[in-house]
């Protein structure tokens, strides 16, 4: 395989575990009256994934394949033990071995994006969602064949999720070391100076820079420490990331739910969020041309303002045929935030360790509304469904609010 491509491989593999498990896990806790003890679940990974915050620390060049391998490996144990729903205890465990595998395993992909040359992040975040899709549109193909052919039996399908991780686990171990190329600089000193930035206070921001020129052309892949995000910035991360995880989780974790309510058939529902992620795939064609166009914070901005208006119409009543074309715009909207939002990440100061506080803030407002959504759910979901829409217009007004740092500004509205 050429440079790069095991990581997508793995990607794949891994969201197409992913994404079969998301599609069924819901279905199976309800049809066994346990849904409580999914939400239980669904709050301890998203816990359990706030190990992101320290994942630039153990993510190097040469560290990747084990630790994508590894956080595979722990992610199929906890999807293994989510067929058992009976047991809060291990709803627990399970989402806890899992929550901490798959945070990892993301929390280093996207590390490893934040860390290429300036001039390849967009094609290697585009790359990088585009291996997300197609994991998705898998994963939820296979749901709609188990869906369609398993009757109750959806544990079959549950089982499978562990087999496709051992498989992601072969293709992280064949990731290949960031090397020097095309006058780049070798990934490590990328890290050196990621770990370096991170422990730099808001006030010693000269001394990061001096040792940045000191260090030479190793560290031209990461951002040098003068432009780091002051502390407000950093703390307008956390709260719009916090926000986006509370929102994303009301919802998308639902999906399955929604459609059956509004009259789509069990065996179609599969195929629809097969759908969803094929469309996703294909906005990401209109990611560059949007980001050039009006810059990343104003795409991440209006994107999540019509997520909100997406989400409100799926409140009404719909018949089966509108509530697929909502729920198919709302996915591809979905890439546009995502991407869009990333690209904001990339370019202030530090990135790579911001990466990781993104992350963990994202997963603490997914374990908020793990708590909360399934008694949202256990009525019309309406409540949620609102709340869901409300966030986004927050997260639209914050990203509206300056986040970056002045030197960063106008760099990122070039870009």
């Amino acid at each position: 395989m050429r440079a790069g491509h095991p990581l997508l491989v793995a990607t794949a593999l891994m969201v197409t575990a992913m994404w079969l498990s998301k599609t069924l896990q819901p279905l199976w806790f309800d049809g066994r009256g346990d849904l409580p003890n999914f939400g239980v679940s669904t709050t301890a990974m998203a816990v359990a994934g706030l190990s992101a915050f320290w994942a630039h620390r153990i993510v190097g060049p040469r560290s990747i394949p084990a630790v994508l391998a590894a956080s595979c490996a722990l992610y199929g144990v906890g999807m293994a033990l989510r067929v058992f729903t009976g047991s809060a205890l291990v709803a627990v465990v399970s989402g806890a071995i899992a929550g901490f595998g798959a945070s990892t395993f993301l929390a280093a992909v996207r590390i490893d994006v934040a860390r290429q040359p300036q001039q390849r992040q967009r094609t290697a975040a585009t790359r990088r969602e585009g291996a997300v899709q197609v994991g998705t549109v898998a994963g939820t193909l296979l749901a709609s064949v188990v869906l369609a052919t398993a009757g109750r039996a959806l544990w079959i399908g549950l089982l499978a999720a562990p087999v496709l991780l051992v498989l992601a686990a072969v293709a992280a171990g064949r990731v290949p070391g960031r090397r020097t190329t095309d006058g780049a600089a070798e990934a490590e000193g990328a890290v050196a100076t990621a770990d370096r930035t991170a422990a730099v206070g808001d006030g010693a921001e000269a001394d990061g820079a001096a040792a940045d020129r000191a260090a030479g052309p190793a560290v031209a892949t990461e951002r040098p420490a003068a432009a780091g995000p002051t502390r407000r910035a950093r703390a307008r991360v956390v709260g719009v990331w916090a926000a986006r995880g509370f929102g994303a989780s009301l919802v998308i974790p639902y999906v399955p739910l929604l459609l059956a309510g509004h009259g789509v058939a069990r065996g179609a529902i599969g195929v629809v969020l097969a759908a969803a992620a094929l469309g996703r795939l294909l906005a990401l064609r209109a990611v560059p041309a949007v980001d050039r166009r009006v810059g990343s914070r104003t795409a991440a901005g209006g994107s999540e303002l019509l997520l909100a208006v997406l989400t409100l119409a799926l409140v009404p009543a719909l018949g089966p045929v509108l509530v697929v074309v909502v729920v198919l715009l709302r996915s591809a909207v979905i890439t546009l935030a995502t991407v869009t939002q990333d690209l904001v990440l990339f370019t202030m100061g530090s990135s790579a360790s911001l990466v990781g506080v993104a992350q963990a803030s994202f997963l603490v407002g997914d374990a908020g509304a793990g708590l909360v959504a399934p008694h949202l759910w256990s009525g019309s979901g309406d409540a949620a469904l609102v709340a869901a829409a409300a966030i986004a217009v927050l997260t639209a007004v914050a990203n509206n609010a300056r986040i970056l740092p002045p030197a960063l500004a106008g760099d990122a509205a070039a870009r």
